[in-house]
């Protein structure tokens, strides 16, 4: 069995950030970098900027799909429609060759230009065909429109705040707070959520005039503001009631096969792409089927403790023996966790609870940018279960 390897901490994703000023005034382009600035962290690859009369939007890009053609902003044939995103919509390749039959041409091979496109196409009715976990802004040069959406659970964050006239987005709540008229201080009632129910509501922040938007909602504002914001979709259940062996063989099948299709979808990416190993089910479960889907070395990245009451390394070997599973592991003590803690707290978009998982969770390597993981696996599947193909 190859021993585990260290690996040095980073985190690393996208971020976007926007404002539609008010009345008679233009976007500020040093504040929307200057916005940019507090979420660098979250992309490596490049920062894009887009100012049109009264609207501009920046991103940080960690480049996944198209490394080359997929810099931010990008717009569909005509320019109207621009787009910028955090996330991945995992359907892209299977949305462009149905937009292409619709009669749409793509410069890219990015996922962010079928947003663009998608868009143009159905509106905000898109959402119902895209499968992946998102936070997005699409700006409609014709009408000076602004559309906002999150996708289904919520795994991509988006923050709004209504600050003097102007509406503000962007994917952390402290680029927001880089608004000279901002309020630089916590929410008594967030303090209260965070401690009692260990979050804040979906619609709520830790900071008083900014709020996340709500998971499966969308926002859509015009010259004089947010003239709609509305849920486009709801997780339904059917009626409970008893399941018949035979129901359950063939539900367990189909779960089976949506989780495989759930992982195969997460595997497509230009970088090589790694894998979260806990120890736990759900990460041992997602591993197991991408390295029945890859042909290539899976990159494997684990999280040990010094403490044996809560080391579950010996469950991460196991799978260590599978052919094609590269396992680098980091192993932590308490000193570790102190010192990563403020760094932690400095990334993180809510108040941190006192637990330790998150200060060690933000390994991997120079070797690869793009993960999945077991965390929130439950989410995803659930996701991926009510999302097109």
């Amino acid at each position: 069995m190859p021993p585990a390897r260290t690996a040095r901490i980073v985190k690393v994703m996208c971020g976007i950030a926007g404002i539609y000023a008010r009345p008679g005034s233009e976007a500020p382009q040093e504040l929307l970098l200057t916005m940019a600035g507090e979420l660098r962290h979250r992309g490596p690859d490049g920062t894009g900027l887009y100012v049109d009369g009264r609207y501009g939007m920046t991103n940080n890009r960690l480049a996944i799909v198209d490394l080359a053609g997929g810099d931010q902003p990008l717009s569909n044939e005509d320019g109207r429609y621009w787009v910028m995103q955090n996330g991945e919509i995992y359907n892209y390749v299977e949305l462009i060759a149905e937009l292409e039959d619709l009669g749409h041409r793509f410069a890219t091979r990015s996922d962010t230009e079928v947003i663009a496109q998608a868009y143009e196409e159905w509106g905000p009715g898109c959402l119902d065909r895209m499968n992946g976990d998102f936070a997005f802004a699409v700006w409609d040069r014709r009408e000076r429109e602004l559309f906002l959406a999150r996708d289904r659970f919520g795994i991509r964050p988006l923050f709004v705040a209504e600050i003097g006239g102007d509406l503000v987005f962007a994917s952390e709540a402290k680029a927001i707070l880089r608004h000279p008229e901002a309020r630089r201080e916590l929410d008594p009632a967030g303090l209260v959520e965070t401690f009692t129910t260990w979050c804040v509501s979906p619609d709520g922040s830790s900071f008083p005039g900014i709020r996340e938007l709500a998971p499966a909602h969308y926002i859509v504002a015009g010259p004089e503001g947010i003239r709609e914001e509305r849920r486009w979709w709801d997780l339904r259940f059917s009626d409970a009631g008893d399941v018949s062996p035979t129901e359950r063989a063939a539900l367990a099948e189909e779960l089976d096969a949506l989780l495989a299709d759930a992982t195969r979808l997460r595997l497509r990416a230009d970088v090589p792409v790694a894998a979260y190993l806990s120890g736990g089910l759900d990460s041992s479960a997602i591993v197991a089927l991408a390295l029945e889907q890859m042909d290539e070395t899976l990159y494997s990245f684990g999280i040990g403790f010094e403490d044996e009451r809560f080391d579950e390394s010996a469950y991460q070997d196991r799978l260590v023996g599978h052919q094609g599973l590269d396992l680098t592991r980091v192993t932590v003590g308490a000193r570790d966790i102190a010192e990563l803690l403020p760094r932690t707290i400095e990334m993180s978009r809510a108040p941190a609870r006192a637990r330790t998982s998150s200060s060690p969770a933000t390994t991997s390597s120079a070797r690869t940018r793009c993960g999945t993981s077991g965390r929130a696996s439950r989410s995803r599947c659930c996701a991926h279960c009510c999302s097109p193909a």
